[in-house]
């Protein structure tokens, strides 16, 4: 399907051949509809504007503002073109696209309730009409909405994971439409993310009701629970990934969803060979993570694995830490991203260390530990971050 652009483009140019015509047989009582040439102008500029315009909300949203050289004001005539916008009829349902994500974007601060619903109004419009949309014109609109839904978890706004999942998924559905077996790569981000997501959300979520292109439940009534659906994703999507990126991400995919299922030596094995040469600084940090909770579960059940294999709890986490630090001073526009693994460090560190001070907790220590315990609990309550859940049930499990 043509994206829309170039059939503007196309509609410009026969308006001009219309005229061109008319002016060639010389007829002067004849009107060349010059108003039908100006309307396609204005189509095309409110549109490509606007995508530029929402291109650049997006960009200052993920990247340090202070690395973009211009301002929203330096785009000129934006203000008229979206006053125009919304005081006039508009019969191009793209344009109207557009403008909603433009008002998405900049009305950021909309209390929660009102933002959510807006979300989904938007999203459920352009599904609607997604089957008369390019290639580059989808993909192009449903990513800006899932860029919207990182910015908002990252500010730890709530609703927002479900929706970015369920976004992605429906990106993913139209990428691959027309042919789920093509060789269109998958960002290796996407892949990670769209697991990790899944496990987050496993109890919001019916996934007997999930759609996703290239996936078949093994019963017809759709997937039994989020860990058969995660499994036909890890295999149908990891092929479309890049080869190098695979080598850490497909064992990364599979050792979660065997540490969720609560398969922890299966998982610990998976990730054993790949502490170390993988490929990217947080995919290091992701596996270093996941890593360092699977250990924390097999030294409470059988820490001989860990004796036999020499692995230290203690070095692992410092080897967390290094990275962290190696990364801090070199990333400083990714901060916030490098916040999620230094805090998860620190609380690891503190559950770790009271564990192996109270392996039994006698008359003598209970009220210090009971301070302790609840000291760190609500350490643990106060931050945001997909981690907390796992850190108070482990904390929990300290009698």
């Amino acid at each position: 399907m043509m994206n829309l652009d170039k059939k503007l483009l196309k509609k410009i140019e026969r308006e001009k051949k219309k005229r061109e015509k008319i002016a060639a047989i010389g007829k002067r009582g004849v009107e060349p509809n010059l108003k039908a040439i100006s309307d396609a102008l204005d189509e095309y500029y409110f549109l490509e504007k606007l995508k530029t315009y929402c291109a650049y909300l997006n960009y200052s949203n993920i990247m340090d503002p202070s690395t973009i050289p211009y301002k929203a004001s330096g785009f000129s005539l934006i203000n008229e073109i979206v006053l125009w916008v919304e005081t006039n009829p508009i019969t191009n349902p793209v344009i109207i696209f557009f403008n909603e994500i433009r008002k998405l974007y900049e009305n950021a601060e909309t209390p929660g309730d009102t933002q959510l619903k807006n979300f989904d109004a938007l999203l459920k419009l352009i599904k609607n009409y997604i089957g008369n949309l390019s290639t580059d014109d989808g993909e192009e609109l449903l990513s800006l909405l899932v860029n919207f839904c990182i910015r908002n978890m990252n500010e730890n706004k709530k609703g927002f994971l479900s929706r970015h999942f369920l976004t992605t998924n429906e990106l993913l559905n139209f990428r691959h439409k027309d042919n789920p077996t093509s060789n269109i790569q998958l960002p290796a981000s996407v892949f990670k993310n769209m697991i990790v997501t899944a496990f987050i959300i496993k109890d919001k979520l019916n996934f007997s009701d999930i759609k996703t292109v290239g996936l078949t439940s093994d019963s017809r009534s759709g997937f039994a629970n989020v860990y058969e659906w995660v499994e036909k994703f890890i295999e149908f999507y990891g092929k479309k990934i890049d080869k190098k990126a695979f080598r850490s991400h497909y064992p990364y995919c599979y050792a979660l969803l065997e540490f969720n299922r609560g398969n922890l030596l299966k998982a610990y094995r998976m990730l054993y060979d790949y502490q170390t040469g993988v490929r990217g600084v947080f995919m290091s940090m992701n596996i270093k993570i996941l890593f360092l909770k699977i250990i924390f579960e097999i030294n409470l059940e059988k820490p001989i694995v860990l004796e036999n294999d020499d692995i230290e709890i203690e070095k692992v986490l410092e080897a967390l830490r290094g990275l962290i630090r190696d990364n801090i001073s070199r990333k400083k526009q990714l901060s916030y991203q490098l916040r999620f693994y230094s805090d998860f460090a620190v609380l690891y560190r503190k559950l770790y260390r009271l564990y192996n001070k109270y392996p039994f907790v006698n008359k003598k220590d209970i009220n210090q530990f009971k301070r302790e315990k609840n000291q760190l609990l609500a350490e643990i309550d106060k931050t945001g971050y997909s981690y907390k859940s796992w850190f108070i049930e482990k904390l929990m499990s300290i009698k």
